[in-house]
């Protein structure tokens, strides 16, 4: 019982951080159209996601911690999967900052971004950093 109430708290937890981010969205939106400036919008829209993503696999982080493991981390996932996936959204975000930086392949991506992909590809590599990191049992010493 205590394992579903933990959930549901989780669950409204991350209800009201989306909500928050909807409403900080929308503030950024008005920003963008009224003064032209479009780089707090860019940045929530990539770093928000990502945000998110971490959240989603901490309830699982946590309930590995309490059961007392050893923790070791994953190279492979984070070399072949988290900077790949971090590679659009950090192209998207070296495009509209003000210094003159661009990764090849930008200006294919940013076409992409006024879809929900970017987001999709951070929220994706937010929540396989976070799962990255795992715990293996700790052998008995007897």
């Amino acid at each position: 019982m205590k394992n579903y109430a933990e959930t549901a708290v989780w669950a409204v937890a991350i209800g009201i951080i989306l909500l928050g981010g909807g409403q900080l969205y929308f503030y950024f939106e008005n920003i963008a159209r009224t003064s032209g400036d479009i780089l707090p919008r860019t940045l929530f829209v990539i770093l928000f996601p990502l945000f998110i993503g971490i959240l989603l696999r901490i309830p699982r982080l946590l309930q590995e911690k309490r059961a007392d493991r050893r923790w070791k981390v994953q190279w492979a996932k984070i070399l072949f999967i988290v900077i790949p996936a971090a590679y659009v959204p950090a192209a998207l975000l070296f495009a509209f900052l003000p210094f003159e930086f661009t990764l090849p392949f930008t200006f294919s991506f940013i076409r992409l971004f006024e879809t929900n992909i970017p987001s999709l590809i951070s929220l994706i590599c937010g929540y396989t950093l976070a799962g990255s990191f795992i715990s293996s049992r700790i052998p008995n010493k007897y």
